[in-house]
């Protein structure tokens, strides 16, 4: 307005006719309006007023939004599953006979070597290890190189009875306590699940069919001699304790023992199915499968002995057998 008065101001002094025009915006238009002089202070006399004609502003052009078109809706189809690929092991090399630093705590030694000769371990070290492998909460009985947990070794696991000579009996009954209550867990677990189709059968069952369902549940099937839980394969010692009950008993007869040592004694000494080497009380996984099937053999003898049904009977069983390796033609 400053600069508008001295302009208007000249304008009028020269008499000369003076129309002020104001800017006006409408939205996304501008037009112009008369603007008073009267509004303008301080002009001198003499001017006057001489209104324009009045344009209007054209009214805005709004356009129809285009016709919104839904295409058919086609479902995509599913990404192909593909198998997570299983991470590359950064193994180190094969180490040679002779001193080397621990894994755990560094230190030079010679005493325990895993199964892959990869890494080593001292042998206070070694026992924390089975120790604390049997708290981990994915124990599942096995013990591996510490290093196997990440993915830089290959270890396949110590086996039971290499275990029991490199750990103190105490560090070893821990160890096999946890692992016997791992095997008894999976086998709760499985003959839980197995529970419910075995009623849904029972009534439809012939007697042919239930008295093969008792060889396999009661003699095929290896249960505790005091409180009849049924027990999973295992290796290593014979002396076995029943993780329900906590009887002790030999695993090639089921002669039930006070105690541990009492147990190991007789083991020591038991010659049913063949003895063992003097003094031990270890087996190979073969030679306890051949314990277990001299035993099986044993009872199914006696069941079978003085009965009508005996040939009808071996026939049903033929498979259960021969998955034991057993032959059925021994037992007619």
């Amino acid at each position: 307005m400053r600069h508008l008065r001295p302009v208007c101001a000249l304008a009028i002094s020269d008499a000369k006719t003076v129309e002020v025009f104001a800017k006006v915006k409408a939205g996304t238009f501008e037009y112009y309006e008369p603007y008073a002089l009267g509004n303008i202070k301080n002009l001198p006399p003499g001017g006057r007023y001489v209104p324009p004609p009045v344009v209007h502003a054209p009214p805005p052009v709004v356009h129809a939004p285009p016709p919104v078109v839904i295409p058919d809706v086609v479902p995509a189809p599913p990404a192909p599953q593909v198998d997570p690929q299983p991470m590359a092991i950064d193994l180190p090399a094969v180490l040679e006979d002779g001193k080397h630093p621990c894994c755990i705590c560094y230190d030079d030694t010679e005493d325990v070597f895993c199964t892959s000769h990869r890494h080593i371990m001292c042998q206070e070290c070694f026992e924390n290890h089975v120790l604390a492998e049997t708290k981990h909460i994915d124990f599942n009985g096995t013990v591996k190189c510490p290093l196997h947990r990440m993915r830089e070794c290959d270890c396949e696991g110590y086996t039971a009875s290499f275990i029991a000579k490199h750990v103190p009996e105490k560090v070893f009954a821990e160890y096999d306590r946890k692992r016997y209550e791992v095997k008894e867990k999976f086998l709760i677990t499985k003959i839980e699940d197995d529970f419910k189709k075995k009623l849904a059968l029972e009534q439809s069952m012939t007697e042919l069919q239930k008295n093969r369902q008792y060889v396999v549940d009661n003699i095929l099937t290896l249960r505790c001699p005091k409180c009849n839980q049924a027990y999973h394969d295992f290796e290593g010692c014979l002396s076995l304790q029943c993780s329900k009950c906590k009887c002790y008993f030999c695993a090639k007869c089921h002669h039930r023992s006070a105690d541990s040592r009492t147990s190991h004694n007789h083991v020591a000494t038991c010659a049913v199915g063949g003895k063992l080497r003097h003094g031990s009380f270890f087996a190979s996984k073969n030679e306890i499968f051949n314990f277990q099937n001299h035993m099986r053999s044993h009872k199914l003898k006696q069941f079978l002995t003085r009965r009508s049904d005996k040939f009808e009977l071996l026939h049903v069983l033929g498979k259960d057998l021969t998955d034991l390796k057993l032959n059925p033609h021994d037992f007619i």
